[in-house]
């Protein structure tokens, strides 16, 4: 993008090269943008908007970072990394948007991602894995049980959002809810789960709706307590 202009590409649009807006400019891709392993995103601006779908092109798994993307179709088949080091952010700017991954989409995280979006839809067939940084703003994550946080995974919460995942979901790494809500169905970590909640003057707060499974102390004077699993089930 030439320096702070902007553009929009509004047919269908295949990469296999570099997007740069390094120098304030933005561009929207509004149609179907289907990237190849290889092509890189640089800069900040570049946003996939509404109603407009992306998806990966190949066998390969392919990188996705520094982009937008705004109500929003990640379509499989296939997988997008968000690599190390990189950041992808989901928005929606109505209350009633959706941004989805579909038709047996992979996201897999080992950077950044952003969710600051009114809905987050995950059908049956596909997946989001994290293995690095999940932070939820205002957000409801749906559509099945195909959210994975791994044991290299940190799913947190944007100040003080709040943000539901609304079914059951595999957790072997850390809930950390320094401030905020955060609302699961039920709490059952694998044996390498950590949950920490903030308990200052602004304290965090998990919302248990089922069974949750925890042990720990509390510190005298905490200003964070952190409970790692164990196989007592306590209502929460």
């Amino acid at each position: 993008i030439l320096g702070a202009s902007n553009a929009s590409i509004e047919d269908s649009f295949s990469d296999s090269g570099t997007v740069s807006s390094t120098s304030g400019g933005s561009l929207d891709l509004g149609a179907t943008t289907s990237v190849t392993n290889g092509a890189t995103f640089a800069g900040s601006g570049i946003t996939v908007s509404w109603g407009a779908t992306i998806n990966p092109s190949g066998s390969s798994a392919v990188d996705l970072s520094n982009v937008t993307l705004e109500d929003t179709s990640v379509s499989g088949p296939g997988t997008f990394t968000v690599p190390a080091g990189g950041t992808l952010n989901i928005v929606n700017q109505g209350e009633t948007d959706t941004t989805a991954l579909a038709n047996g989409i992979r996201l897999v995280n080992d950077g950044t991602l952003n969710v600051d979006s009114s809905y987050l839809n995950i059908d049956d067939t596909s997946v989001l894995e994290n293995a690095g940084s999940l932070v939820l703003g205002d957000t409801q994550v749906g559509g099945g049980a195909s959210l994975v946080n791994d044991s290299t995974g940190t799913i947190s919460i944007l100040g003080a959002s709040n943000a539901s995942i609304e079914d059951s979901f595999s957790d072997s790494g850390t809930i950390d809810v320094g401030q905020g809500t955060l609302d699961i169905p039920t709490f059952t970590p694998s044996s390498t789960g950590t949950l920490t909640v903030g308990v200052s003057t602004t304290p965090g707060q998990l919302s248990v709706s089922g069974t949750a499974t925890l042990t720990g102390t509390w510190p005298s004077s905490p200003s964070r307590a952190t409970f790692p699993p164990s196989a007592r089930k306590s209502p929460f």
